[in-house]
Formats: C-alpha cells, sequence, structure tokens
C-alpha cells in the first residue's frame, strides 16, 4: 500500500474532500478513489460551434456557455471556411438555420470533421430535402447519417429557450454515450 504522505493529492483523510473536488470539475476530469490507488482522468471540455443567424443562436450560445461548453458562433460569411480549422472530436456543430442555401456549405464542411455531434434545425421534411441536395452533391448515405435532425432531444419547440434546452440537453447526452 501506498502511504497517503508519498501522495502529496492525497486528500487529509478525508475522502469527501476529493469527491466534492471531483463533482465541481466533473466537466474536466473524472477522479478514482480506492484503499490503494488514485486515477485521475482528464478530458477535454466540450467545444459547441454553433451556425446561423436566428434568435435561437443567441439563447443555444447563451444557454451552453452558462453549461460549462466552450462556445463558438461562427460568422455568417466564414463559417464553412472557419469549421474544418476548429472542429476536433469534441466538438459539437449545431446547425441553426431557416435557409437551406446558407446552411449547406457549413454542413459539407462540418460532413469532413471528426465532430461527435452535428445536428440541424429544421422539420423531417427540411431534414429529407437537405439529404436529397446533399445526395445529389455527391455525399454518401453513411455520412448523411450522422447528422441528428430535426435536432434536440424532445420534440418541436415553440420558443428559443426550450430549444436550447432541448439542443444541449441532446449534446450532453451524446457526450457520455461518446466518451463515458
Amino acid at each position: 500500500m501506498i502511504p497517503k504522505s508519498a501522495c502529496p493529492l492525497w486528500p487529509a483523510d478525508n475522502r469527501s474532500d476529493l469527491g466534492r473536488k471531483a463533482r465541481q470539475s466533473a466537466a474536466s476530469y473524472t477522479t478514482y478513489v480506492d484503499t490503494i490507488s488514485f486515477l485521475t482522468i482528464y478530458r477535454p471540455s466540450i467545444k459547441v460551434i454553433i451556425s446561423g443567424q436566428t434568435i435561437e443562436v443567441r439563447s443555444v450560445a447563451r444557454l451552453a456557455e452558462c453549461s460549462g461548453f466552450e462556445v463558438t458562433v461562427l460568422a455568417p460569411d466564414r463559417g464553412s471556411s472557419l469549421i474544418r480549422e476548429i472542429v476536433d472530436p469534441f466538438s459539437a456543430v449545431l446547425l441553426l438555420h431557416h435557409d437551406l442555401e446558407q446552411e449547406i456549405p457549413v454542413l459539407e464542411a462540418a460532413l469532413q470533421t471528426s465532430c461527435f455531434y452535428l445536428g440541424a434545425l429544421g422539420s423531417r421534411r427540411t431534414h429529407r430535402q437537405r439529404l436529397d441536395r446533399l445526395l445529389r452533391l455527391g455525399h454518401s448515405e453513411i455520412e448523411l447519417a450522422r447528422i441528428k435532425a430535426p435536432i434536440g432531444l424532445f420534440g418541436p419547440a415553440r420558443d428559443s429557450a426550450s430549444l436550447a434546452l432541448s439542443v444541449l440537453a441532446d449534446v450532453a447526452a451524446s457526450r457520455l454515450w461518446a466518451f463515458g
């Protein structure tokens, strides 16, 4: 057994202190403790990358920031060029457009990334139109299966706050499924 004095990170005979610290920053690491070992797993914070020019963008960005996510809102004219540079496997890309013409270039760029979540606003009918257009542009059905649409965890949201909650709950659930 490792003596407690040999490990400067060991709490002073009070495991609840360690548990409280782990809960306070659970977004960045998880701590496991038993009687003979101490293991800390660090995970990068989740990035939420939002494209769109709607009131929903502001609501989702605000709630994401309050939830501890790292938030980037893409400028409408630079979204497709920046997305490849900033997206990593710990990124959720949210397309909150009401116009397929503006969305498609950003969506095509996002499909080429390793983001763990890719969601798009719109009804099932809009999503069928989106998929038809992307198939005509040469994307495979396997690629297109990555797109979560309609976006969110629960049915159609009638206001921007409900949509933000639904979308970020879906991102959080997908994060747990993807990374444990």
